[in-house]
């Protein structure tokens, strides 16, 4: 759908080394390309509960940018 409306896509890499697509024209996604991150504070809080075999459900992930992140920093956390 987006070559069909003609926007481009932009390969960003994430802080924790994945590779996404974004949508310049999406809001979210235009907030992790002028920051780099969405809701940074969410993940800080999560992120001390990430340890091997901890679990993170990521319900309503957008893209899944927390997931991505987490599984980088946590690559034994059971993401669902």
């Amino acid at each position: 759908m987006q070559r069909l409306l003609n926007r481009p896509l932009i390969e960003v890499r994430t802080p924790g080394g994945a590779l996404i697509d974004l949508k310049p024209g999406d809001y979210i996604d235009r907030i992790v390309l002028r920051s780099g991150f969405y809701e940074p504070e969410v993940f800080t809080a999560l992120a001390g509960f990430f340890a091997p075999g901890a679990v993170l459900w990521d319900i309503g992930a957008n893209f899944g940018l927390h997931s991505m992140a987490a599984a980088a920093r946590e690559p034994a956390l059971q993401i669902h």
